[in-house]
């Protein structure tokens, strides 16, 4: 039995309860409670003692007076927050204390600025001054600190009950010793002066990435990726900000050595190795002019290990909308239409002259439509990639093929790809070297998606179909109740087709001088050929006094992209410290 009265003057300090209730859940009472009074209670549905059932009579009885009763005998406890939020908590995140100290570098004694200071295991953190100083709230009981900085070793702490703690980091031997790509050779990290940054992609293999600017989105500073929404679409991409208000933005993409003549959409992530950025002028200026905007150094995989690797990676999924759009309701729009008139002096306005014939006849029948509900679809993405990959004393090689199929959560937004890629090396003698790199990829980006801006200003009272299930062109627009396009009409009835195919070769050499130590010669040969093909056709439409005979289209472009390039390096060591 629950029931509730309240009685209140200054809602978040006064309001009084009368309930009596049995062998209820925590999680159902917080529920009612929600039902019948403006609190609301936000908790991990993960908290399994909200699962404990209570029986409780309470008379007159304020929040803060009953709900200890509640959660009494719980780990769990509670927090009042503005507007009547209710945080439900474990009781050592309200048991907060602070923790100070500096950061300093083990070998010179220097304060470390930046270093990030958090709790492992939550969503706690800072980063240490100028002066290397740190000061961070702490849950109640152990906990682990970890402080890490580019170029030093990260370090764990289990803090119990200090309150301050001085931290030192010593240099990170490895990280100064990796071996990062730039322009057309490597060097070791400690080497660089220019700006690079480096992405392993083995710490993305476990998400679900359709485009390698997913693996990018917050990967690397400086490196801003904004996306359109749509399935496998590259969005934009741009290095250290915008550098042109009129010219392009886009950095140059290096594939293997090769510039990208297709589109980021034809790689499959898991082919990939490493991405390197050289995000400034003096480490892109190899590339020249192209590389005004930075560059991005992709490196695929290679054959490793002795023993044939077959790899299988796959995944399965669904997409939802994070925010949806909230749009008015029947009543909520008559409202809207008795407000308007009042504005022009009109206290008891005739709705039939405020609305469309269609719409005013929906009016009396009852029948409302929510516009987004049919603008949006059930969003499905699946990947299977699978590769063999190995190596002997002469030989190298990685072959691999892969599908994705993901539809976006707007109707009709569709995208499938496979793609196939070949990388071999051989190496014919001590001083030659030749191999090739190869990919084919073909992108299906076919169909007219709907149009979510379109459906947000629509009546509810309009109608997506005529009886007979044909989709209506023209619906009314709930902003100037004027007639507006469907958002679903292109999607419903256009027939678009729109594929993309790309395939790139690129054969190479390598010869080492004999008689010459550290000098090299690579010739490369690359060709990129792409075909796009485009069919749409609308078909012819008499109704809603439209007279459209339908229209028909086909689109076919080719392109072919090659380049040669005759490379010449020379690596020595001389003295052990002149390179």
């Amino acid at each position: 039995i629950f029931s509730l009265n309240l009685s209140a003057s200054v809602y978040s300090q006064t309001t009084k309860f009368d309930f009596d209730f049995k062998d209820l859940t925590i999680r159902e009472v917080l529920k009612s409670i929600e039902r019948e009074s403006e609190f609301r209670f936000f908790y991990n549905e993960d908290f399994t003692d909200l699962n404990k059932r209570i029986s409780l009579s309470v008379a007159e009885s304020k929040l803060d007076e009953f709900l200890p009763l509640i959660l009494e005998g719980t780990e769990v406890s509670y927090k009042v927050l503005d507007n009547n939020f209710v945080v439900i908590t474990p009781m050592l995140f309200l048991q907060q204390r602070t923790v100070t100290g500096t950061v300093k570098d083990s070998r010179t004694g220097e304060p470390l600025a930046g270093v990030t200071v958090s709790v492992e295991g939550a969503n706690i953190g800072t980063l240490t001054d100028a002066m290397g100083r740190y000061s961070i709230d702490l849950p109640g009981g152990s906990v682990s600190l970890s402080f890490s900085f580019i170029g030093y070793t990260s370090q764990k702490v289990m803090v119990t009950n200090q309150s301050v703690l001085d931290i030192v980091l010593s240099t990170s031997i490895t990280e100064l010793e990796d071996v990062v790509v730039i322009g057309y050779g490597t060097a070791r990290r400690r080497d660089l002066t220019g700006a690079v940054s480096n992405l392993d992609m083995t710490e993305k293999e476990d998400l679900p990435i359709t485009n390698v600017t997913q693996a990018l989105r917050g990967s690397i500073a400086g490196v801003n990726v904004n996306s359109n929404g749509r399935p496998g679409q590259n969005g934009s991409l741009s290095i250290r900000g915008l550098t042109s208000i009129s010219a392009n933005n886009a950095p140059l993409v290096i594939v293997d050595g090769i510039p990208l003549a297709g589109s980021l959409s034809d790689i499959n992530p898991n082919d990939i190795q490493t991405i390197d950025v050289l995000k400034d002028g003096s480490s892109a200026a190899v590339y020249g002019a192209k590389s005004s905007n930075g560059v991005i150094l992709i490196t695929t995989k290679r054959g490793k290990s002795i023993k044939p690797l077959l790899q299988y990676h796959g995944y399965a999924g669904v997409q939802m909308i994070g925010h949806r759009i909230n749009v008015l309701d029947g009543p909520e729009y008559i409202q809207k239409i008795i407000d308007y008139a009042k504005t022009t002096g009109v206290e008891d306005p005739d709705l039939q002259a405020y609305m469309q014939d269609l719409e005013y006849q929906n009016y009396l029948d009852g029948k409302t439509v929510d516009p987004i509900d049919f603008t949006l679809q059930n969003s499905h993405v699946q990947a299977h990639d699978i590769s063999i990959s190995g190596k002997n004393d002469q030989t190298s090689y990685y072959l691999s093929g892969s599908y994705t199929k993901e539809n976006g959560i707007v109707y009709n937004d569709n995208f499938s790809r496979i793609a196939f890629r070949s990388n071999l090396d051989n190496e014919i003698t001590s001083w030659l070297r030749i191999g090739i790199n190869a990919s084919f990829s073909s992108r299906d980006d076919s169909g007219q998606e709907g149009s979510l801006r379109t459906a947000t200003s629509l009546s509810p009272y309009s109608q997506m179909y005529f009886d007979d299930g044909v989709t209506l062109r023209r619906l009314v627009h709930g902003g100037s109740e004027a007639m507006a396009s469907s958002p679903i009409w292109g999607a419903s009835r256009i027939q678009d087709l729109s594929k993309n195919q790309n395939f790139f070769g690129n054969i190479y050499s390598e010869v080492s001088i004999p008689f010459i130590k550290g000098l090299s010669y690579r010739l490369n040969y690359a060709n990129t050929f792409n075909w796009y093909k485009n069919f749409n056709f609308s078909p012819p439409y008499y109704l809603e006094n439209f007279n459209d005979n339908g229209t028909g289209s086909k689109e076919h472009v080719e392109s072919h992209n090659w380049i040669i390039e005759n490379i010449v390096r020379y690596s020595r060591n001389f003295a052990q410290i002149h390179n």
